[in-house]
C-alpha cells in the first residue's frame, strides 16, 4: 500500500469542524505520517463495535420501577415518619433479587 501509483481513486468525505479536530487529534497520537495514511488505515484495518442495548431494556424497566417504588416509600416515610412492614419487605425482596447495586 506504500506505492503512490496504486492510489488513483479519490474519496471525499464531509465532516464538521469538531469532527475534524477529533480526527486530527487521534491521528497525531499515531505514527502515521499523514492524515490520509491514518484515515486509510482506519478504514481498512480499523473496526467499529456495534452494541445492541435492547437486551438491557427489561433490566432498565425493572430498575426504573424499583426506583419509582422506593421514591414512593420515601415520600410516605417522610410524611408519616414511619416505615410500613410491606415497604421493608419490598426493599428486602429487591435487595435479595438484585444485590447491593
Amino acid at each position: 500500500m506504500k506505492n503512490i501509483e496504486n492510489k488513483t481513486i479519490r474519496i471525499s468525505v464531509r465532516v464538521s469542524e469538531e469532527e475534524l479536530k477529533i480526527i486530527e487529534k487521534r491521528a497525531s497520537l499515531t505514527n502515521e505520517k499523514s492524515l490520509s495514511s491514518y484515515l486509510r488505515k482506519q478504514a481498512i484495518k480499523g473496526f467499529i463495535i456495534n452494541v445492541n442495548f435492547s437486551e438491557f431494556d427489561h433490566l432498565r424497566k425493572n430498575i426504573t420501577a424499583i426506583g419509582t417504588n422506593i421514591n414512593q416509600i420515601a415520600k410516605r416515610v417522610n410524611s408519616t415518619n414511619r416505615f410500613y412492614d410491606e415497604d421493608i419487605e419490598y426493599i428486602r425482596r429487591c435487595k435479595k433479587k438484585y444485590g447491593n447495586y
